[in-house]
C-alpha cells in the first residue's frame, strides 16, 4: 500500500470514530445517559490515535485540512439526519470549499 493510501486509511477511519464519538456527544447530552458520554470518549481516544498514525505518511498541515473537512462534512449531514439540524446555503459553501482546500492540497503534492 502506498504512503499516501495509508494515510488516508488511518485518518479517515479516525475521523470516523471520532466523528461517531461526536454523534454519541450530542445524544449524551439530550439524553443524559453516562454510557452515551463513556462510549464516545473510548471512541474519540481511538480516533486520535489513529489520526495519531496518520501523521507519519503526510504533513500535520496536510493531515489537519482533510481531517477538518471530511469531520464537518459528515457532522454536518449526521446533524441532519440524526437530529434534524439546519443546513443552509453557507453550511453547503463550506462543505465545497472544504473540497477544493483538499483537492488543491493533493495537488501540490
Amino acid at each position: 500500500m502506498t504512503a499516501t493510501a495509508t494515510f488516508y486509511v488511518f485518518l479517515v477511519s479516525g475521523t470516523l470514530l471520532e466523528i461517531a464519538a461526536d454523534l454519541l456527544f450530542k445524544r449524551w447530552g439530550q439524553e443524559g445517559r453516562p454510557a452515551l458520554l463513556y462510549t464516545g470518549l473510548v471512541l474519540y481516544l481511538c480516533g486520535a490515535l489513529l489520526w495519531a498514525w496518520s501523521l507519519r505518511y503526510a504533513t500535520l498541515g496536510k493531515a489537519a485540512v482533510v481531517f477538518a473537512v471530511i469531520n464537518t462534512i459528515l457532522l454536518c449531514l449526521g446533524g441532519w439526519l440524526l437530529f434534524h439540524e439546519r443546513l443552509t446555503a453557507s453550511h453547503a459553501l463550506g462543505v465545497v470549499l472544504g473540497l477544493v482546500a483538499v483537492a488543491m492540497m493533493e495537488r501540490a503534492e
